[in-house]
């Protein structure tokens, strides 16, 4: 084997050519010769070496064999397929079949037979082989390994296709996961910042306030006020404010109490009165007249004891010989029978007999009895007498009441004598 001789004769066999071999015994013509394994070409001519990436398992004339797309092989003359080495999982033929080489797949980036690393988030390569991985755009990710740009998708608080440009959620909206959906817009007053990336982003405006950040928002209820957000907060005391009230400066003082927007407030003063909310001042009652602490209007300014006149009016003082120990409207009260009192009088008691008559103040008044006499007004008793041998009347109220008694008659001294 491995020999022909085409002559009749003592000539020695001749050699097959390089890389091949005869398989019948005594060849008689080189077409005998066949190329050996891993080797192709004619039957009799000249063979070639398999080249790298292909291999012949058969000696003859067939042709080599490409090794299988994901597979590659570095030796030339190969015999067999398990020459081909598998690429890995990451790595593809990077011709195909018949490959020499493996590459790192879209997605992964590293030289010829690796090792391969996969882009890393926020890039992507669309082509195999050992260039470089991509950026995405601006406000957009990707996760690791990405093949394409439409892997790029707009990050949360922004908005786009997926590959991009993505665009800023506009003022009173936000978005809240990766990807091409669009900005949700924030509920009824409520704002949020450009770019806003979740729901509690949106915060309610001044005036309205929400339980939970990004819940419904609700007007700011009177007697409250509300900076925005879910802060709501009481007036101060004794203060209010409207529905939808947005600063603490909102709460004025209620009627009846007087002090600074927004601060604190004061009662109003006894014998003072304030009809409106805010900041004013309280306003006097009219003279005698006067009003309990907190009073909120004019007709709660009433006459003081010793004065009478309508709530809120002008109070004129009780008349001589009257009293009014009550305050408010109602009349005056006259004194009892032979009393007196001076004008503007609160009490009974300001009420005295008169000359004349004698009792308790306040009370009823009697007359002096013959004989006796009383000169001033007051609870005093009638203790004067009249002088010897003169009489005086009941109720006299002076010594020239006294006059003498029959059979007697005044002297230059003033006194009686008998005639």
């Amino acid at each position: 084997a491995g020999f022909f001789k085409a002559s009749v004769g003592d000539d020695a066999c001749t050699a097959c050519p390089v890389n091949m071999d005869s398989v019948v015994v005594a060849s008689v013509t080189d077409t005998d010769c066949q190329c050996n394994k891993g080797y192709a070409g004619a039957d009799g001519g000249t063979c070639q070496a398999c080249s790298a990436g292909k291999f012949k398992v058969d000696p003859g004339a067939g042709i080599c064999t490409d090794c299988e797309t994901g597979t590659y092989s570095t030796a030339a003359g190969a015999t067999s397929k398990d020459t081909c080495t598998k690429c890995s999982s990451i790595s593809s033929s990077k011709t195909g079949a018949g490959s020499v080489t493996c590459h790192c797949n879209s997605g992964y980036t590293g030289p010829d037979l690796g090792p391969c690393s996969p882009c890393g988030v926020g890039k992507f390569k669309d082509a195999p082989g050992n260039g470089t991985c991509t950026e995405c755009g601006a406000h957009a990710s990707s996760p690791a390994g990405s093949t394409e740009q439409t892997s790029c998708k707009c990050n949360a608080g922004w908005e786009g296709p997926d590959g991009g440009p993505c665009t800023a959620c506009a003022s009173g909206s936000y978005k809240d996961d990766v990807g091409d959906s669009t900005c949700t817009s924030c509920p009824a007053n409520a704002a949020s910042a450009a770019g806003s990336d979740a729901s509690t982003d949106c915060s309610c405006d001044p005036g309205y306030y929400s339980e939970t950040a990004g819940g419904t928002c609700m007007e700011c209820p009177a007697g409250s006020y509300c900076p925005g957000g879910t802060v709501i907060s009481p007036c101060p005391g004794s203060s209010s404010s409207n529905a939808g009230s947005s600063r603490i400066a909102d709460c004025k003082c209620d009627p009846g109490h007087t002090g600074p927007d927004g601060g604190e407030c004061s009662p109003c003063a006894i014998g003072t009165f304030k009809p409106a909310s805010g900041p004013q001042a309280c306003t006097q009652c009219p003279t005698n007249s006067s009003s309990p602490r907190a009073s909120i209007q004019l007709t709660d300014c009433t006459c003081i004891a010793g004065y009478t006149g309508p709530d809120g009016r002008a109070c004129s003082p009780c008349a001589r010989g009257e009293y009014k120990n009550v305050t408010g409207s109602s009349e005056c009260v006259s004194c009892s029978a032979n009393s007196d009192a001076p004008a503007g009088s609160d009490a009974i008691s300001d009420c005295q007999c008169v000359a004349g008559y004698s009792g308790p103040d306040g009370g009823a008044c009697r007359a002096c009895a013959a004989g006796t006499y009383k000169p001033s007004a007051g609870s005093a008793s009638c203790s004067n007498t009249c002088p010897a041998n003169s009489i005086s009347e009941p109720a006299s109220d002076e010594i020239s009441d006294c006059k003498c008694n029959a059979g007697y008659t005044r002297n230059d001294g003033g006194v009686c004598t008998a005639c």
